[in-house]
């Protein structure tokens, strides 16, 4: 999402167009993530101080014949410092 797309306070309809900046972001969020695999699909974001981002991804976890399910993540981008998830759930 370009972010003359987005409205202050409201998330943006979700979009498979996933930025370059975006994925850099989920990517520096999960790096430490064990045991389930994560591939995003979709993404809102809602710009606060800072920005919250809404991942929909596969989820799989990492053993033999584990079935693909779908999850959201939710990722806290600050102004100026590191992502973080503020929550993961199924979808």
């Amino acid at each position: 999402m370009e972010k003359s797309e987005v409205t202050t306070g409201a998330y943006t309809p979700y979009s498979t167009k996933i930025s370059k900046e975006a994925k850099d972001i989920f990517q520096k969020a999960t790096e430490d993530l064990v045991g389930v695999e994560y591939s995003p699909f979709a993404v809102a974001c809602q710009i606060v101080g800072g920005t919250n981002f809404r991942f929909i991804c596969n989820a799989k976890e990492v053993s033999p014949n584990a079935p693909t399910t779908v999850a959201m993540i939710e990722i806290y981008q600050p102004i100026n410092d590191i992502p973080r998830i503020s929550e993961i759930s199924r979808c």
